[in-house]
């Protein structure tokens, strides 16, 4: 470090403790006017100065941190850290909400390309060819596929859409139980919902706005 004259910075570490700041760098000035004069003697008053506040300010951090570990207690974290946080957080619930559904759909598309027995009686028992069953499973496949990557996952939420909206009217024209009608919403819901939490861009769409 440089040094002012007499006066070296590298003792100013002491003068964090002082509890009157005023009164310390008062004597830092006229210490250094009567060693220098008046002339120069602005200019490395403010660099100590500068330098004075530096590390009142890191002084004060180190001592609520240590205050915070002596307590057993983490140290608290700022608002940027803490929004940091909750990003991550919502970004990985939309991960996992995301990829349960999804692979839900992966795993009914490839069934239909396998078409065991008890695959294509539950097609046809809901009034579908057998001939059908394969290109179901791959418009299924595809729209899964393009859900599953990022740049694409909005065109295939939206494509998903449409396929389980038919899932629902089949249902509901096959007369099945409430179960069978509800189940391709959930899943629905379940698409959209960790879409939103991993884009919050989408969250502007939604028409839901807080009160007060």
């Amino acid at each position: 470090m440089k040094s002012s004259g007499f006066l070296s910075t590298n003792a100013l570490p002491e003068f964090s403790y002082y509890p009157n700041r005023t009164l310390v760098m008062e004597s830092v000035r006229r210490a250094i006017a009567t060693r220098t004069g008046a002339q120069g003697s602005d200019g490395n008053f403010t660099r100590i100065e500068r330098n004075f506040h530096t590390i009142n300010l890191d002084s004060v951090k180190n001592a609520r941190r240590n205050n915070h570990l002596a307590l057993g207690r983490k140290p608290s974290l700022s608002m940027e850290e803490q929004q940091v946080q909750v990003a991550k957080g919502r970004l990985w619930a939309g991960r996992i909400m995301s990829a349960l559904p999804a692979l839900f759909l992966l795993f009914d598309g490839v069934m239909k390309l396998i078409k065991p027995a008890p695959v294509v009686k539950a097609t046809m028992e809901l009034g579908f060819a057998e001939q059908v069953i394969v290109p179901l499973g791959i418009v299924l496949l595809v729209c899964s596929l393009l859900y599953l990557v990022p740049l694409t996952s909005i065109l295939g939420a939206i494509l998903l859409t449409g396929y389980l909206g038919g899932a629902v009217a089949t249902q509901v024209h096959a007369r099945q139980g409430w179960f069978e009608i509800l189940f391709p919403l959930g899943v629905g819901i379940l698409l959209w919902g960790g879409l939103v939490l991993r884009d919050g861009r989408l969250g502007a769409l939604i028409p839901v706005r807080n009160q007060g």
